[in-house]
């Protein structure tokens, strides 16, 4: 009779050590607040903290959509004159936004919505008390909107320099959103809370970028430690010769299957190729069962279950006669968060640097940010998905394998200054020395 989750958090007060997602941390809506208010001195310890930024974004905005506005609207007509009339000055005030971007895509805003704000407010305060008076059930979608209000409001009150409001048109929808642009002022309202907070990924690189989004003050450690693995088990390539900016993907597909078929046929194992997007992804892997339809491929989709997952990972465990390899997607679920232990992944190929999707989100990431602009929106977060991928291959002291970076941006001093201590050794390739790049590598391990 006993709910399990209230049970935990109660437990909690007597724990010495609890793991806990993100957001029970630095969430305001849900973050633990007894962690915070007990007289122990906390020490928080966030492990693989390079995916705290996007996190931490996401956990200080908010949106609202005109359409759940119309669906609650028409759901309380009979049942509370005084919300169904709060519904309705909301959803005039979002007819008007809608009309001022006839002629724009979207609208962006230093201020915050204060008018929508108000009615919000106006709105809530009638459906608590509906809540309150009422014994009728209330529908389950209903609620939730009702949840998505408050939480909104609990945003706008944290709404700084660091956010910006914009209102974009979705399939014939209204959505309004307050973005947290920069969360590190807010995080470091919980660290203020806590004796000590360590930060620690393989991937914090370049430091600067993270200490300066997370929040970092002066006098802050920032530590790096070499790899513990050596570093003539793993041969780090630039493929240079390839080039995937968008206008020139069509003319990469052939010489990216070109090196994706040496590369299984250098060594029986497993190889993993990763590209920026399922788009991508399709288009070289049709090019290569048409080229190659005598290798044994496999390719992530963008609708696996958990059962899907199971059942691509266990052909990793596989003995082999023959290579195998996977086409998957960067920064998805095969890409970090993985072990591949052994012999289970001997090499991989990374196609692109990368970068997120242009989108307006990433925009007032690199007008934000001005000088450092487009570093922080699309290079830095690229580069991290980058250096998750190639992780995979190299998991203990006695693991070895082959990481291939093929983009011609990777030879250039930007990208350079990004890399790991580990990948000092990496050589320059072509598809006309690759070959015997790989076997010269692989001569050694036998």
């Amino acid at each position: 009779q006993v709910c399990p989750f209230e049970f935990s958090l109660d437990l909690y007060l007597f724990c010495d050590f609890s793991i806990l997602d993100y957001n029970y941390a630095f969430d305001p809506k849900v973050y633990l607040q007894r962690a915070y208010l007990s007289s122990h001195h906390l020490t928080l310890l966030v492990d693989e903290a390079h995916n705290l930024i996007d996190r931490a974004r996401s956990m200080y905005s908010a949106s609202l959509n005109y359409s759940d506005i119309q669906y609650l609207k028409n759901y309380m007509a009979k049942k509370h004159q005084g919300v169904y009339k709060s519904l309705i000055a909301i959803e005039d005030l979002c007819i008007k936004i809608h009309y001022d971007l006839e002629n724009s895509p979207y609208i962006v805003s230093h201020e915050p919505p204060v008018a929508l704000a108000t009615l919000i407010e106006r709105f809530i305060f009638m459906m608590q008390k509906y809540l309150n008076d009422s014994e009728e059930a209330i529908e389950e979608s209903a609620l939730q909107i009702y949840f998505d209000c408050v939480s909104f409001m609990r945003i706008y009150e944290f709404y700084r320099e660091s956010y910006r409001t914009y209102i974009v048109n979705q399939e014939q929808d209204l959505m309004i959103k307050m973005f947290c642009i920069d969360p590190s002022s807010l995080l470091e309202e919980f660290y203020k809370q806590s004796q000590a907070v360590i930060f620690f990924s393989a991937t914090l690189l370049p430091i600067q970028y993270f200490y300066r989004i997370l929040g970092g003050s002066q006098g802050d450690l920032k530590l790096y430690y070499d790899s513990p693995f050596p570093n003539e088990n793993r041969l780090v390539l630039i493929g240079d010769d390839v080039h995937t900016r968008y206008q020139q993907r069509v003319y990469s597909y052939e010489l990216i299957c070109k090196y994706i078929q040496i590369i299984q046929e250098s060594k029986v194992g497993n190889y993993l190729i990763f590209f920026s997007s399922y788009e991508y992804l399709e288009q070289v892997y049709q090019k290569f069962v048409a080229l190659y339809p005598e290798v044994v491929t496999f390719k992530q989709n963008s609708q696996m279950t958990n059962e899907d997952k199971q059942i691509f990972l266990e052909r990793f465990k596989q003995s082999l006669t023959h290579s195998q390899v996977f086409f998957s997607v960067l920064g998805g679920m095969f890409s970090e968060g993985i072990d591949f232990k052994g012999e289970q992944l001997i090499g991989t190929i990374i196609v692109g640097v990368g970068l997120p999707q242009l989108n307006l989100e990433r925009d007032l990431i690199k007008d934000y940010f001005e000088k450092v602009g487009y570093d922080y929106a699309y290079k830095y977060p690229g580069m991290n998905k980058v250096l998750q991928a190639a992780g995979r291959v190299i998991r203990s002291v006695d693991d070895y394998g082959v990481i291939v970076l093929l983009d011609d941006r990777y030879n250039s001093v930007s990208y350079q200054k990004m890399y790991p201590n580990e990948w000092k050794n990496m050589k320059i390739t072509r598809i006309s020395s690759f070959k015997s790049d790989l076997h010269e590598f692989w001569r050694k391990k036998q």
